[in-house]
């Protein structure tokens, strides 16, 4: 295929949408991503799963999760990738039902646990980790996904794009122990209101320098909002905020981000 991309990640063949789980550990770049194996269109959402050690070389590696359907699983929706307490590496995504979007019943957070080598995932048998009747804070819509863990001053928090009513948000929740398999809800790190159908997709919450950077995808584009996180309310105060990347107005477009920090 001439019109096949040679320098930037793609996958061995069929369709691919959000990157999930970027993380460096251990002398190796991962990326998975939204996947699916059976064609080139959207459907039967899978999280492939590639590494490098120059992000310009990759590495196929086996899938990594593909929806549980004896468990009502119908796609396994974006997230990311972390570390436990004990070492062991843990994926955290939304478990999407099966049916239409009005059909479906709303989404839960699941976690998967991966070996050492980070090739073999096992979906914990405690799933969900957060759901909407369990995760503690008011109730959401249907819509509630894309799980992004961050840490700061030795405390991880989790952020996931969510809507009420009235307004769009990000959610903010914090471990409660080192499992990462237990969360508690604080507040809503940022809102704006609905509008048409405003959703804030793919939340990534992060610090550089001395501000702190908040990415969201609400259809179409990402935007980034910069600002100061009081780590004592958990308040997050915007100072500038704007347009990152136009999206689908461009081809190629950058949508549905995700992070990762090195040495």
């Amino acid at each position: 295929d001439p019109t096949r991309p040679i320098y930037h990640f793609c996958p061995p063949a069929n369709w691919m949408n959000d990157p999930n789980g970027t993380i460096y550990h251990n002398g190796y770049y991962h990326v998975f991503y939204q996947h699916n194996p059976y064609g080139d269109d959207w459907g039967h959402i899978h999280w492939g799963h590639a590494r490098s050690t120059d992000l310009v070389h990759w590495e196929h590696l086996p899938i990594a999760l593909w929806p549980s359907k004896e468990l009502g699983e119908e796609h396994c929706f974006s997230g990311c990738a972390g570390i436990d307490g004990a070492g062991q590496p843990i994926l955290i995504y939304t478990m999407v039902g099966a049916g239409t979007h009005e059909e479906r019943p709303a989404n839960e957070q699941w976690v998967a646990m991966g070996d050492a080598d980070w090739i073999t995932w096992q979906k914990h048998p405690a799933n969900p980790v957060l759901s909407l009747k369990t995760h503690g804070g008011p109730p959401f819509r249907k819509d509630w996904r894309d799980p992004f863990i961050f840490t700061e001053a030795g405390r991880t928090f989790l952020v996931i794009g969510g809507d009420y009513e009235d307004v769009a948000g990000v959610a903010l929740y914090e471990a409660m122990d080192n499992t990462l398999r237990h969360w508690h809800y604080h507040k809503l790190l940022y809102q704006r209101p609905r509008g048409d159908g405003l959703f804030l997709e793919c939340p990534n919450f992060f610090k550089v320098g001395g501000k702190w950077v908040l990415l969201i995808s609400p259809y179409s584009l990402i935007e980034y909002v910069i600002g100061d996180f009081d780590l004592t309310t958990l308040t997050f105060t915007p100072m500038a905020e704007g347009v990152l990347d136009p999206g689908f107005s461009t081809v190629p477009n950058f949508y549905a981000s995700n992070l990762l920090f090195d040495a």
